[in-house]
């Protein structure tokens, strides 16, 4: 791949229909409650409606079963973060953010779809590939880091939207997308969607009149990603240390703020609580109405959850970024 223009044989939309890619899609979409026949008269309904029951309760008792688990390895998740400092809890590398576009826009700036689908997956591939690029992240197991990114890619992905504005302007992108539904989906989908277009502005707005500088929102995508609920599921020893971290990054943040702060504007207390109110509003976004937005035209029926593991693999010299 050409690294200075970020085209090539490759591109992020192709591979969610590569086929190595459906491999993976596969091994993760193992239950299908549709695969089910709803006749329940047939002796075959009846084995698979029993053979549904064991795999749910299975799944309960292997849930049940690692939470013990975690709950004993505790003292050991503790010092999950040790490595962690000031000093490097957002490196001076993972702070730029620079997006190439999968081409010039068109001249009279209305995009088509097409144009947007392939941005939308280059933001998402590299939004997971920089929290990758975390110390904090990379000292997570593997199944730590697919649950951090699963529930997280959505916050992840608006922020990108708002930092990239140059390469994909808000407006443009919403209303292509919007055209687009317009003429493929019926009226109660498109209500739907439009509601939650609408509470995205919202969102992008509020963060645009914030005006984060880079280091801003990668402590901004940082706190998200580190939220200790994310990894409750792996006991109190993983979650205290998260909370730790936490902690870590919002004291860097303050620092900057108050550093950067011109008390003329505004005073650093007033602009980090302004950021801050940011991640409540990010995690209200419903990720499955950002899924059908940006992503149906790629996906079809697969979800992001199946992609995400896939990206998680990657090789990291596959380049969505402008070299420097």
């Amino acid at each position: 791949m050409d690294e200075s223009t970020g085209t090539g044989p490759t591109s992020p939309s192709s591979l969610f229909g590569a086929s190595d890619a459906a491999n993976v899609f596969n091994r993760f979409m193992v239950y299908d409650s549709n695969s089910y026949p709803d006749d329940e008269g047939s002796i075959e309904s009846a084995g698979d409606n029993d053979t549904s029951d064991r795999n749910v309760v299975a799944r309960a008792i292997e849930t049940i079963s690692h939470v013990i688990k975690a709950d004993v390895e505790e003292d050991r998740f503790a010092t999950l973060f040790d490595s962690i400092h000031s000093e490097n809890v957002i490196p001076d590398t993972c702070v730029q953010f620079n997006l190439v576009s999968p081409g010039p826009p068109p001249s009279n700036g209305i995009l088509n779809v097409q144009y947007v689908c392939e941005t939308a997956s280059r933001l998402l591939f590299f939004s997971i590939h920089w929290a990758r690029s975390l110390p904090a992240f990379q000292a997570l197991k593997s199944d730590m880091q697919a649950v951090v990114a699963k529930s997280v890619w959505s916050e992840l992905f608006t922020i990108g939207l708002v930092q990239c504005q140059s390469t994909i302007p808000v407006a443009n992108v919403l209303n292509a997308l919007l055209m687009h539904l317009q003429a493929n989906c019926n009226t109660s989908r498109l209500a739907s969607i439009a509601e939650n277009v609408s509470k995205l502005r919202v969102i992008i707005r509020n963060a645009l009149s914030c005006n984060l500088d880079d280091f801003e929102f990668a402590a901004l995508k940082a706190l998200a990603i580190f939220s200790p609920e994310r990894l409750a599921f792996f006991g109190t020893g993983v979650t205290a240390a998260t909370s730790e971290l936490h902690t870590l990054i919002l004291d860097k943040l303050q620092t900057q703020v108050s550093l950067s702060g011109d008390e003329l504007e505004e005073s650093g207390e007033r602009r980090l609580n302004k950021i801050l109110l940011l991640l409540p509003q990010l995690r209200a976004l419903n990720s499955a109405a950002m899924e059908e937005l940006f992503f149906t035209n790629l996906l079809g029926s697969t979800q992001i959850d199946s992609v995400i593991p896939y990206i998680l693999k990657m090789d990291s010299d596959f380049t969505l970024v402008e070299t420097q």
